[in-house]
């Protein structure tokens, strides 16, 4: 999901006093619009009091939009967004699991964001171990996934999104948790994407009986909730609630770490004590490239596809994409081309490669320039 908020301390009445605004890190004058994208050219595109967001569900956006209303910044609303997304996009967002947040502040300081979920620090015997493949049902492809209390990392999203409020924020997180706590206790309609990737995966839902009893469908016997049917999470607008007032110590310290761990040590898990309470989140100096007549930040290392992304698009630079409409062949093609090498890149530089620093030199000239003039990147857009 994106959140572009150009007036990031704009406040309803009651909510934040001014000195609060003043004192914090976001602050900035109501009469001046903050600069969201400033090209090498010049050009200078502003927004003032309005917000942009851009997520996977009607009802995730509309939970950031209603922060933004309510007088939230920029981060306010990814916050609650991404708790909503727990609630209406369960296969894809889950405060056990992990991401990263690119953000800029008022001031104009980029940074990222790492709360990835990470490697349990002990490792149990195979043999007792909780691990076994499943398949994937893709339509056209099938796809082989292990799962299993043996899969499961030291979580980092509720880490993350507490050290993103504490220090970017300026609503309570009581406040950011409400869309979320509603939709869960009211219920959300599946719609039609998420009833299907629901079925992609199905074979991991139907696995426990506590997540079959959770997501199963009440008309379809075997089958996970289908498109229109409601979805109830109480025991998650709960657990929630407590999150919101406790903190992020509820999670690591208290009730939900010691039924991890509990788990964990009774059915095969590796996760223990200590992945808990040394997870810790990490500023990361985001990757810059220049693209045209942009600057583009992203993911950097450790993690690949910040990495990917930004030599897909030095590919790119050599060729004259206004040649060509997006939309027809000679534009798809080399777009397709350009896909290929990168996944060729990504197999070269990351899984043959069994050094301690796989894929540093992806983005070095030499290398960019080799894969560019490769036989299957010979386009008649050059």
């Amino acid at each position: 999901m994106k959140v572009v908020c150009a007036d990031p301390v704009r406040q309803l009445p009651g909510k934040i006093s001014e000195q609060q605004k003043k004192g914090h890190p976001l602050a900035c004058r109501s009469q001046q619009a903050n600069t969201i994208h400033q090209g090498r050219v010049g050009v200078q595109y502003k927004m003032q009091k309005k917000g942009v967001v851009a997520a996977g569900h009607e009802q995730t956006a509309k939970a950031a939009g209603y922060i933004l209303s309510e007088g939230g910044n920029a981060f306010d609303a990814v916050i609650a967004a991404h708790l909503a997304a727990c609630v209406v996009e369960p296969v894809l967002s889950s405060l056990a699991g992990g991401g990263f947040l690119m953000a800029q502040t008022a001031a104009g300081d980029n940074l990222l964001y790492d709360f990835f979920v990470q490697t349990p620090v002990t490792k149990r015997a195979v043999e007792d171990t909780d691990f076994f493949p499943i398949s994937a049902d893709f339509g056209t492809v099938r796809q082989e996934f292990h799962i299993g209390l043996g899969s499961v990392a030291t979580p980092g999203t509720v880490k993350g999104l507490f050290s993103v409020h504490r220090e970017l924020s300026t609503l309570p997180m009581t406040v950011l948790a409400e869309p979320a706590i509603e939709l869960a206790r009211g219920g959300v309609v599946m719609n039609a994407f998420q009833a299907y990737i629901f079925d992609i995966v199905k074979a991991i839902y139907l696995a426990y009986p506590d997540t079959r009893n959770t997501f199963d469908s009440k008309t379809h016997q075997g089958q996970l909730l289908q498109q229109g049917e409601v979805l109830y999470l109480p025991d998650l607008a709960d657990c929630l609630e407590v999150l919101a007032r406790e903190g992020e110590a509820f999670f690591y310290q208290g009730e939900i770490a010691r039924a991890v761990i509990r788990l964990c040590a009774e059915r095969g898990g590796h996760l223990v004590g200590k992945d808990f309470n040394d997870y810790r989140p990490v500023k990361r100096k985001p990757l810059s490239i220049d693209y045209r007549e942009a600057t583009v930040l992203t993911n950097p290392a450790p993690s690949s596809g910040g990495t990917l992304i930004a030599f897909a698009l030095q590919l790119l630079q050599a060729f004259d994409l206004s040649r060509h409409s997006p939309s027809t062949a000679p534009y798809l093609d080399l777009l397709a081309q350009v896909q290929d090498m990168t996944n060729k890149a990504r197999i070269d530089a990351y899984l043959d490669d069994h050094t301690h620093h796989p894929g540093e030199h992806v983005l070095d000239a030499e290398n960019v320039e080799a894969y560019r003039t490769y036989q299957v990147l010979q386009s008649s857009m050059t």
